[in-house]
């Protein structure tokens, strides 16, 4: 009989599981960006370029996606490809360590699946247009690392000091793509100080650690914003800015609760075979008393949370639970089908795996679909017209990838690569596309055109930076001004041609310096006067 220790099963089973998510990923290596990717990689090639976030392209997120980005760009070039072959690799690390962390808490076929879960739901549901590259799926490596260094130095009755250390910092590295992350923090220090597990004088000390892990993992992008003179446009963006943003979405009491429970059971449908199989592995964990599970509990309500305290409840805020879930779920194949079954008959395990693979197809099944059209594109089958015709229709709704292209292409072949464009609505990534840069730092229009919701002290703000937005175009005219139409979302219900009319001083220099050249789908093209 081999060594459990030594036998190549386990990694030559997580060698075909990383093969399977790689496969199906690389499927989806064309699909284009949405609004957040666009920006995110306008950002990462001003940083390429030698500029920095914040400074010289406004926004209000949190750095770490903009670093992602600009790796990926640096590693695989300025394409959207790039991105998303870059995103494939990561959550190829992802899984490794979602794997890690269900062999350490329940052994390999527990680890095994814990893998395989979160490789199929992360790549099936979550590579489609919106959801790729997104920021909670940058969160869950250092995470899912921090948890598990959180749990080897938590097992023994004495703290492991150094691994509460990484943890913190992993924590810290997680919240510079998502800051409300940073409730993963909490449950590990839950953990650490769990009354009755261990001395107070240890568990403060643990505490002490984890804390000081969480601060030191702050202190190189505080060392980069200083160095490049950013801190301070970072404040107003993502705090100035950001913050009230982030209340637009806030409507009282009631209906946050309420549109809360509407996302959480359709998200509980859409995972419905992770959930059922979680279930089962919390109720076989807790009978016998398992190291971790409580671990994996906080980690779950953690994530949960995150989701909760944002209060938009888009898609991709559900990621991160797919780390505690998977690891879970994980768990519940070996509790329901273990190696030295007890002697019954087959029908009630054949009944339960067909329940279960069931489930699972209910969940993949559909999202699934695209990777038809996808696949026949891949292999030249179809044309870009067939394939992008499904991220958006044309003339419908407030995006089109198709008219998104069609713009950057005018764009491209009417302009020289040295002349500005301004794009004036909630798609800088046209800017990316056309691989023309911006006249001023702000490269879509929320900040300048948000309704104030009679704040003073944001409308104040909100001023200064307009007369800088005026300022910088008249430092720097660009060549052609795009104007957006019919782009309001659930959070800006007013669209950007509307917005710009309201907006008299840039109305006032647009219409006098300006003509109208001509319109692509909801895109106004305005070029530069002769002479203006």
């Amino acid at each position: 009989m081999s060594n459990p220790g030594t036998s190549r099963g386990p990694i030559l089973s997580l060698a075909a599981v990383l093969l399977l998510t790689a496969g199906l990923s690389l499927i989806s290596i064309h699909v284009p960006f949405g609004r957040d990717q666009g920006v995110a990689a306008l950002v990462a090639t001003t940083i390429l370029d030698g500029g920095a976030p914040y400074r010289d392209v406004y926004h209000f997120n949190f750095p770490g996606i903009f670093f992602a980005y600009t790796a990926a760009m640096k590693l695989f070039g300025r394409t959207m490809e790039a991105v998303n072959l870059f995103d494939l690799f990561y959550r190829l690390a992802t899984l490794v360590a979602i794997s890690g962390v269900g062999r350490a808490v329940s052994g390999n076929r527990a680890g095994l699946f814990a893998g395989l879960f979160y490789g199929l739901f992360s790549t099936v549901l979550y590579t489609d247009y919106w959801d790729i590259a997104q920021k909670e799926t940058f969160t869950l490596l250092p995470v899912s690392l921090a948890v598990l260094f959180g749990f080897q130095a938590t097992r023994p009755e004495r703290l492991g000091l150094g691994r509460l250390f990484l943890a913190g910092v992993l924590v810290a590295l997680a919240c510079h793509f998502k800051p409300t992350i940073g409730v993963v923090g909490l449950a590990l220090a839950a953990e650490a100080a769990w009354p009755g597990k261990r001395r107070g004088a240890e568990s403060l000390r643990g505490l002490v650690v984890l804390a000081a892990g969480f601060f030191l993992g702050w202190i190189p992008l505080l060392v980069y914003l200083l160095a490049s003179g950013t801190l301070q446009d970072m404040i107003e963006g993502v705090f100035t800015y950001g913050r009230f943003y982030g209340g637009q979405a806030y409507a009282g009491l009631g209906k946050a609760l309420g549109l809360a429970l509407i996302r959480t059971a359709k998200w509980a449908l859409d995972w419905r075979v992770l959930l059922a199989l979680s279930i089962v592995s919390v109720i076989r964990a807790g009978r016998e008393k398992l190291p971790g599970l409580r671990l994996l509990l906080l980690w779950t309500l953690a994530a949960y949370l995150n989701g909760m305290v944002q209060m938009k409840f888009f898609t991709y805020h559900w990621i991160p639970l797919l780390g505690p879930l998977s690891v879970l779920a994980g768990m519940g194949i070996p509790a329901l089908f273990p190696e030295r079954p007890r002697r019954r008959g087959p029908l009630l395990p054949l009944a339960a795996a067909l329940f279960l693979a069931l489930l699972l197809l209910g969940s993949l099944f559909d999202p699934a679909r695209r990777y038809r059209r996808e696949l026949l594109y891949d292999l030249g089958l179809i044309p870009a017209e067939g394939f992008y015709r499904a991220y958006g229709n044309w003339g419908e709704g407030d995006i089109c990838i198709r008219a998104e292209l069609a713009v950057a292409d005018y764009l491209r072949r009417n302009t020289a690569p040295d002349e500005k464009v301004l794009v004036f609505g909630l798609e800088p990534g046209i800017n990316f596309l056309a691989g023309r840069n911006s006249p001023t730092r702000f490269v879509y229009d929320l900040p300048l055109t948000t309704d104030t919701r009679g704040n003073a002290g944001f409308a104040a703000y909100q001023e200064k930076i307009r007369g800088e937005f005026l300022a910088d175009l008249g430092k720097h005219p660009p060549e052609y001004v795009v104007v957006v139409e019919k782009d309001a979302t659930s959070i800006e219900p007013k669209e950007s041609y509307q917005q710009m009319q309201a907006f008299i001083p840039f109305r006032d220099w647009l219409e006098e310096g300006y003509f109208l050249e001509t319109k692509i789908e909801h895109y106004f093209l305005f070029r530069r006067k002769p002479g203006a």
